[in-house]
């Protein structure tokens, strides 16, 4: 449960610097490394004697695909790597 604890405290600590109105932007990076941490402690909880490794990797991912597209993406536009934009995978739909 440390690392559940971990995540929660830095999660707290975060909602204390981003009350209204908001001054940190969390990005899509963030977000998706915070999901992709949330279900790996959600398997690793619901599976203890079964590997988390398998699922793991999958978890983790469309989060790295997504970031990287992203990146490569941004290069060739020329646009700023670290301005925010629309084009990850959940927009793709």
């Amino acid at each position: 449960a440390p690392p559940a604890r971990a995540l929660t405290a830095g999660l707290g600590g975060f909602l204390v610097w981003n009350a209204p109105p908001g001054r940190v932007y969390l990005g899509g990076a963030g977000s998706y490394r915070i999901g992709t941490a949330r279900a790996v402690l959600f398997l690793a909880a619901s599976q203890r004697d079964a590997p988390v490794v398998s699922g793991a990797f999958l978890f983790v991912g469309v989060p790295v695909a997504d970031t990287a597209v992203a990146i490569v993406r941004r290069m060739r536009a020329h646009t700023p790597l670290l301005q925010g934009d629309r084009g990850h995978v959940d927009r793709w739909r």
